[in-house]
Parts: structure tokens; sequence; C-alpha cells
């Protein structure tokens, strides 16, 4: 699936390599989605999945998966994500009420001496 024409990810989006450590609150549907936004339009589908398979850390969970993942997963970056998702379902977000979510936010960037 390698492209020698492939170029790197443009620098317009800061992305860490998704090795599925979740530090920092990490949404890996999150990750996905800048990296798939960080991708030119006209990059071919198997250039832009090459370009996926780059940005997994080495040697990690998200690295052995896409060795793993059959070719029939990889063919476009819909499908990848399919079972990108599939494999690492994003977190689900509490529902909060407007008076629970003043009251998080307060509590965030209020901190009494």
């Amino acid at each position: 699936m390698s492209n020698a024409n492939a170029k790197p990810v443009p620098n317009n989006i800061k992305l860490s390599a998704h090795d599925r450590d979740y530090s920092n609150k990490e949404e890996p549907s999150d990750w996905f989605t800048e990296f798939q936004l960080s991708l030119p339009m006209t990059w071919m589908e198997a250039v832009k999945v090459d370009q996926f398979s780059l940005q997994l850390a080495a040697g990690s969970y998200a690295e052995e998966w896409f060795m793993d993942l059959p070719s029939r997963d990889k063919v476009d970056m819909a499908v990848l994500k399919t079972a990108f998702l599939k494999r690492w379902l994003p977190t689900k977000r509490p529902k909060w009420t407007k008076s629970q979510q003043r009251e998080q936010i307060t509590s965030d960037f209020y901190q009494p001496s």
C-alpha cells in the first residue's frame, strides 16, 4: 500500500501518535477526526491510509491492531474509521443538566485559595 509520492501529514495540526493510553483525556474518535481533517482532500485513499499507519506509536497496541487488520478494512478512510471506532469505542460523555454543567465549569476554573 506504500506510495513513493506520499507526502508527510501537513504541519497545520498537531497530532500525537495514537497509542491507546488515553493520557490527558485523549479521545480516540476526536484523534481520528483531527487526523482526517489534516489530510489534503486531493490525496488518494491508499495514501491517506498509509499516512494513518505512520501516525501510530511504534510497538503500540494501535500499531499491532493496524498490522493485524484485514486488508478489506484498509481500503479507504471511511472503512478504516469504522474499524478503528469498533476497536476504540468513543467514551460516553456524561449528560448533565444546565446547572450541573455550570457547576462543573465553575469548579474547573475557580479554585478557592
